[in-house]
């Protein structure tokens, strides 16, 4: 879709300002977007998992863990497929989210996959700069 198109759908939940302005700048910052509530509710399930994952070794379905993960001090890479693992991810990632970005990139938005990576700001797992995409099937 084109910005004219794009713009001729009417907003779900960013104002159509918002929208022109993001095609104007390339860019967009919407404070508040997402409720306090729910980034706790978030939160808070995300520091489930990082407890939970404090009985893990070694990478599986759930987790995958930095070399130097350990009971004592946990350090995740990522949550494989959050909206899978609990419906809070799942609940945030078809809501305002979704909505969101079928403002900036019109309605016919499709979910494709998910995972939740973490960036310690210790430094202890750094990864390199790299692109994903390419990895992924995109074509009709």
């Amino acid at each position: 879709m084109n910005v004219e198109q794009v713009l001729s759908h009417p907003p779900r939940v960013l104002t159509q300002a918002q929208r022109e302005a993001y095609f104007e700048q390339g860019y967009l910052c919407v404070e508040g977007l997402i409720p306090e509530a729910k980034l706790q509710h978030l939160r808070a399930t995300t520091q489930a998992f990082i407890e939970r994952s404090r009985e893990e070794s070694v990478p599986g379905d759930t987790f995958d863990l930095a070399p130097i993960h350990s009971s004592d001090a946990p350090k995740i890479r990522r949550i494989k497929r959050p909206d899978e693992q609990h419906d809070a991810y799942w609940q945030f990632a078809q809501g305002t989210i979704a909505d969101a970005a079928a403002d900036l990139v019109g309605p016919d938005v499709v979910f494709h996959h998910s995972k939740l990576n973490f960036k310690w700001n210790d430094g202890s797992d750094e990864v390199q700069w790299h692109q994903d995409i390419q990895f992924y099937p995109h074509t009709n």
